[in-house]
């Protein structure tokens, strides 16, 4: 099937897009791809994506919120967009399933970076037992 993505193709399109600055929900996903893919599909391929790079985003969750900020907002602008035949309510799912999918990859990011300072607050108190008991 020719419209049919791969896992790679998607992950490197998502890659390429964060890569320049650009959000990777679906319709990014898409035009990188050269209007391949279906949304239900490059949505999963975005979720996978964020949540095996979750861990390594975590030491950066401040960038991570900016850009989901700018795209939640982006997102809502096109509400005030009409479509070609001036309805301006044309928008409204996708913007609002743009918005879902961007807080989805928030949350994953934020999570991941919770987990990680419990783990170091973990290891941190472990240290402080150890360090008091060496001085006592």
């Amino acid at each position: 099937m020719p419209d049919s993505v791969t896992k790679g193709e998607a992950f490197a399109a998502i890659e390429s897009l964060l890569a320049n600055g650009k959000p990777p929900h679906h319709l990014n996903v898409r035009a990188a791809l050269g209007g391949r893919g279906s949304g239900p599909t490059l949505s999963r391929f975005a979720a996978a994506w964020f949540a095996e790079r979750a861990a390594l985003l975590a030491g950066r969750p401040s960038s991570v919120a900016d850009m989901a900020l700018a795209d939640v907002i982006a997102a809502l602008k096109s509400l005030g967009e009409p479509d070609a035949q001036g309805n301006v309510l044309a928008n409204l799912p996708s913007a609002f399933e743009r918005i879902g999918l961007t807080l989805d990859q928030l949350f994953i990011v934020l999570h991941a970076w919770e987990s990680d300072l419990e783990r170091r607050e973990g290891i941190l108190a472990k240290t402080n037992t150890t360090l008091a008991s060496e001085i006592t």
